[in-house]
């Protein structure tokens, strides 16, 4: 999962900003003052890996978003043409595996390099990878370092590599450099980088605006893993686990119903086949009025609010979930269920979350379980994005045993209803 990240000279951020990552982490601030940043560089990274080399080291554009030119990415107050990046994260390191038609062409699998090095390397089940970057505003982001250390979580180095040319590699994907022994650099890129690689390209994201529940949809199969930005795929899910739940993994209906029902007051999710079984018709039961509708026939909130649970469900362990403003369209009751919802996608599946919201709601319920102990106080964290004298600053606070908050969020950020009230209290009341 991501530990931390920190970012300069990066669109809203000029001077370095730390963001650091607890399993269920609450990204707050005013609007416009940078939190976007953050998730889009995430998807940038996302993209970045999955590179093969022939592209650009950071790939602002691609699969999961779309950030223009380049050089249009620099902060314009910032005065270096440098954006400089460091990322932490722990993965799960998996037995090296070596083909037989590798062992066939470069003989002996116990042996690479000449020097007797071996091409396996003792268990480690965690690892640390940090990745450091300096990368120039030119035409393209290919001209600059990365600098990859991955050590055991007792600080024990496992691997190590300074690319100064970036030309050829991609993020923590580093060019082949001629003469190196070609097995073992295999190797460490199986055991050590592709788990790194894992963890950030499987950064999901669900943007603040989720696409409308349609009334009908089309059999077919759905992207695997992701319900889609725009939670466009979130259907074709939903309806492959309906009809396949036992093969695609036990306890994925139960858990998007548990939080239907919960936030949305809707549960008996069915599908109806139509033409010939090739047009689908999702239907869900209103447990206010015990009548069953078409899902589109519900209010907006299901649109917005399904394509988390379905997204969630469909996650493995490890993976790292972003949504931005989760609780668009929800009632402030609905909206403190959803504080539980991320409880329960770390506490039993594994999935870390950064949360950006204005809902003051979701990080109630969240100390609630901190209070109560069904959380850790490290289980929950808040970075909170904020401008100072002109720039952007980031104040990560951390959670105690009794669900208070450390200082440095001002009372007026999710305070300003009490304020208000108060206000109110104190004038007059008019006379008959």
């Amino acid at each position: 999962m991501l530990k931390v990240l920190e970012l300069e000279n990066f669109r809203a951020f000029s001077k370095r900003v730390r963001f650091e990552f607890r399993p269920i982490t609450v990204l707050i601030g005013r609007n416009s003052s940078g939190k976007s940043s953050l998730l889009k560089w995430l998807q940038m990274a996302r993209q970045s890996v999955q590179g093969d080399g022939e592209r650009e080291f950071l790939t602002p554009n691609g699969d999961h978003v779309e950030l223009g030119a380049w050089n249009d990415l620099r902060n314009r107050v910032a005065k270096s043409r440098k954006h400089r990046f460091a990322i932490e994260l722990e993965a799960k390191l998996s037995p090296l595996q070596i083909s037989a038609n590798v062992e066939r062409r470069f003989g002996n699998g116990n042996r690479g390099a000449k020097d007797g090095k071996s091409m396996f390397y003792e268990g480690t089940p965690l690892c640390v990878s940090r990745v450091r970057g300096d990368v120039m505003y030119q035409l393209e982001p290919s001209f600059g370092m990365q600098e990859i250390v991955i050590t055991n979580r007792d600080g024990g180095r496992l691997y190590s590599n300074t690319i100064r040319n970036l030309k050829g590699s991609s993020l923590l994907n580093p060019r082949k450099v001629p003469g190196e022994d070609l097995l073992i650099s295999m190797a460490d890129d199986l055991r050590f980088l592709d788990p790194a690689r894992k963890v950030i390209g499987n950064v999901k994201h669900l943007s603040a605006l989720r696409q409308d529940t349609r009334g009908v949809i089309e059999l077919r199969t759905p992207s695997a893993g992701d319900v889609g930005h725009e939670g466009q795929y979130c259907l074709q899910h939903l309806v492959s686990i309906l009809t396949d739940g036992a093969r695609k993994g036990p306890g994925q209906l139960d858990f998007i119903l548990r939080h239907s029902r919960a936030v949305l007051h809707v549960d008996n999710l069915k599908v109806h086949r139509t033409g010939e079984g090739l047009v689908l018709r999702p239907e869900g039961r209103n447990m206010d009025t015990k009548a069953s509708h078409r899902l589109s026939d519900f209010g907006f909130g299901v649109s917005q609010a399904l394509p988390v649970f379905v997204q969630g469900a469909i996650m493995e362990d490890g993976e790292v979930l972003t949504v931005e403003q989760p609780e668009a369209q929800l009632h402030p009751t609905a909206q403190l269920e959803l504080g539980s919802f991320f409880a329960e996608l770390w506490k039993k599946r594994g999935v870390a979350s950064i949360i950006e919201s204005h809902s003051g709601n979701v990080l109630l319920r969240l100390k609630h379980l901190v209070r109560k102990g069904d959380l850790s106080p490290d289980d929950v964290g808040v970075c909170y994005v904020l401008p100072v004298n002109g720039t952007t600053e980031v104040r990560n606070l951390r959670m105690k045993a009794d669900g208070d908050l450390e200082d440095g969020l001002e009372m007026e950020f999710f305070g300003a209803d009490v304020f208000e009230a108060i206000e109110v209290n104190a004038l007059p009341k008019p006379r008959k």
